[in-house]
């Protein structure tokens, strides 16, 4: 860069400064988001309309994996209405969306990352690449969102690969 500054030609120097801040702005207010999803995630949880089914259904399942079918039973009963509460809630469920592919990046983000953080756990007793693969076909996504989660995936385990490209 040394060399570019020290060069006679500002015009074209001062274009790419202005480009890089236009490409930096850009990139703040996506990573604005994403901070912001990240504060506010299941928020929805401690509202009157989901908070005791909630309570109630840790207490019910606190032991079960989640692969399990009795898991499956429990969510999917009349008992678990805070749970479809919770999906038209929060756009990072693909149960929130009519079309699954609907669901934009930043939902695909939220939702590997609210796995991510709830594997291994109590009741994800596998490896998270096992819940992972259980998950991709028990959510129905299609086979472009299960790539783009296998890269949302890397990048969070590995950085994103090279962040020093020019």
């Amino acid at each position: 860069m040394d060399w570019a500054v020290n060069n006679k030609n500002t015009e074209f120097n001062e274009r790419v400064f202005r480009h890089q801040d236009k490409v930096g702005e850009t990139m703040s207010r996506l990573g604005g988001q994403v901070s912001c999803r990240g504060a506010c995630h299941d928020h929805s949880k401690l509202h009157e309309e989901e908070y005791q089914g909630f309570v109630d259904l840790l207490a019910a399942d606190s032991d079960m994996d989640v692969r399990s079918k009795e898991y499956q039973d429990i969510v999917t009963s009349a008992k678990t209405a805070c749970i479809q509460t919770h999906y038209k809630n929060n756009r990072h469920h693909p149960e929130h969306h009519e079309n699954i592919e609907d669901m934009t990046l930043l939902d695909l983000i939220e939702m590997v990352c609210d796995w991510k953080a709830a594997s291994p756990s109590k009741r994800h007793k596998g490896s998270f690449e096992e819940n992972l693969a259980f998950l991709k076909e028990r959510k129905g996504l299609t086979e472009r969102q299960c790539y783009v989660i296998d890269l949302i995936v890397t990048w969070i385990d590995h950085g994103g690969g090279n962040d020093n490209q020019d």
